[in-house]
């Protein structure tokens, strides 16, 4: 997660964890009151997690997910082919 932390970085966010054995409710709560904007997932258990409470998410705009293929959601990217693409994709959405 080195990469993630500092491409946050250099667009002066900053990042907060939720664990892989985080419940939805417990996803919601850290990332509703860390008013992220950009969630990065490593796979598709993490995103269907994401996925169940982003109605309950006002500042969720994308979700990254570095795993997996991804769901086919209109706001939801894969790294596929390099973080410097994917992070232009998601910029266009936000």
């Amino acid at each position: 997660m080195f990469v993630t932390e500092w491409t946050v970085n250099v667009f002066s966010g900053f990042a907060t964890g939720i664990y892989a054995t985080n419940s939805p409710d417990a996803c919601q709560y850290v990332a509703n009151n860390a008013n992220c904007n950009i969630i990065v997932v490593e796979n598709n258990n993490q995103l269907q997690k994401i996925l169940q409470v982003w109605d309950q998410l006002p500042d969720l705009k994308a979700v990254i997910q570095y795993r997996d293929t991804p769901v086919d959601h209109p706001n939801v990217f894969s790294v596929s082919r390099n973080w410097s693409s994917t992070i232009k994709i998601v910029l266009s959405v936000i």
